[in-house]
């Protein structure tokens, strides 16, 4: 009976419990949880219609090129001493046309395309980040699931242990502190598991709100191998070429600059005059009781120059204040490549630490195994107590642990320099053009 006992014990140590369940629920993928996020989350639908209305914005500058033609009915009645009560219907149509202001509605123009080309970007990058929070949660969630089985295994392990332990203390092969050790064993594992198990529900409520799906601990797929098979770019100046090539952020603020830059251009040019033609005809429709050479028909066609001479300095207040935007425009791009040169830095730092640590956990777990073999080995000789045997399994347990934490570690540091690279939604194969809000496509 002893050496049953002792036989099953050590083969708990050696073949782990794991755990099976099935779900009827329908599976989610990350891919398809990244749809649904871009689909549901408000500020992807609000930077889709920021698009909309800068380009009606631009649609509303365009069109100070084109003549304006006006067409007007005016009622009138007159009281004389000759005719007396006199009633007119004046009809009138009017065509005016600016032929130069010397640039200041081309540059209005390029202000205006310059904003808009900036809210695609603004898109792409919002985008990109809803995105980003969702594959992040996916992951965490994936993580602290297998922590979670590692935990439930090995608190299986314990409790069959604690079972045996019983019997061998009760036959005097071990002794009342082995059984002690268990318990404080099963009791740790119980307090870990507590708080992995808060952080996976948060996790889960935030993939519900994120996404508008029915998530839960069992029904999502594995992660997808494109964080595995990603590689990652250890040349900070080719990351930060890239950045500024593809970036929707950098281009965004180099399209703000260039806005700014029209401003200006726009301000100054007011300063020079504008040329009008216009052309009206005049269609008089008098009473009976009227005189018809008061009421002729009218054509006219003339051409007028203006130009300001004073108007309390606004215009040059406008170059000033342009010119503001445009300094300003500049120190926000400066300010985020300082920002992202750290992000690139702190990245690469964390990359490096991660690998390094995934090599020591993996080469830490195998020893532990080994150890395992080691003390099985020795136990049966007598040179090692039952207690010795199990304590190497935490070894193990710790080791496997720090496995899953670096591994996915490193899959979030993938992560981040995919949304530098602005590369996630390709890895992800997701084109914006399918994604929808109700009928409407989100990128026109």
């Amino acid at each position: 009976m002893k050496n049953t006992l002792l036989a099953s014990c050590i083969a708990l140590l050696l073949n782990p419990i794991v755990g099976h369940c099935a779900s009827d629920e329908p599976l989610l993928s990350l891919n398809l949880l990244v749809q649904h996020a871009l689909e549901a989350q408000p500020s992807v639908a609000i930077a889709s219609y920021e698009i909309e209305r800068r380009n009606q914005e631009t649609n509303m500058s365009k069109a100070a090129l084109y003549p304006t033609l006006d067409i007007t009915s005016e009622a009138s009645q007159k009281n004389t001493s000759d005719s007396g009560n006199e009633q007119n219907i004046e009809n009138k149509a009017a065509l005016n046309y600016r032929i130069t202001d010397f640039g200041v509605r081309s540059s209005t123009i390029e202000k205006s395309e310059h904003i808009e080309e900036s809210s695609r970007f603004d898109f792409m990058q919002t985008t990109i980040q809803t995105s980003s929070q969702t594959a992040a949660c996916f992951m965490r969630i994936e993580k602290l699931k297998k922590i979670l089985a590692l935990i439930e295994q090995e608190k299986g392990f314990y409790k069959k242990m604690l079972g045996d332990f019983s019997e061998l203390v009760g036959s005097g092969v071990a002794m009342q502190s082995d059984m002690r050790k268990v318990q404080v064993s099963i009791d740790t594992l119980s307090t870990q598991e507590l708080g992995y198990r808060s952080q996976l529900e948060t996790e889960i409520a935030k993939m519900r709100n994120l996404t508008g799906d029915r998530v839960t601990e069992n029904n999502t797929l594995s992660l997808p191998d494109i964080f595995e098979k990603y590689k990652f770019v250890t040349d900070k100046k080719e990351v930060m070429g890239e950045i500024k090539r593809d970036s929707n952020t950098y281009l965004s603020l180099a399209k703000n600059i260039d806005a700014a830059k029209s401003d200006i251009q726009a301000a100054k040019n007011s300063n020079y005059p504008t040329i009008d033609a216009s052309a009206g005809y005049t269609k008089n429709n008098p009473s009976a009781d009227a005189n018809p050479d008061d009421y002729k028909d009218e054509f006219k066609v003339g051409i007028k120059v203006g130009l300001n001479i004073f108007n309390g300095f606004k215009n040059q207040s406008e170059v000033g204040k342009f010119t503001a935007r445009y300094t300003q425009s500049k120190l926000e791009l400066d300010d985020f490549l300082i920002k992202t040169q750290n992000d690139i830095d702190v990245n690469q730092s964390k990359y490096q630490a991660n690998v390094q640590a995934l090599e020591i956990a993996k080469h830490s777990y195998d020893n532990a195994d080994k150890l395992t073999d080691l003390y099985k080995e020795e136990f049966k000789l007598g040179q090692k107590s039952l207690l010795d045997l199990v304590s190497s399994r935490n070894e193990s347990f710790q080791a496997h642990t720090t496995i899953i934490e670096t591994t996915y570690g490193i899959y979030e540091l993938k992560l981040e320099q995919m949304v530098q690279r602005s590369t996630l939604l390709k890895q992800l194969s997701i084109d914006n053009h399918n994604i929808r809000i109700g009928s409407r496509s989100l990128l026109r």
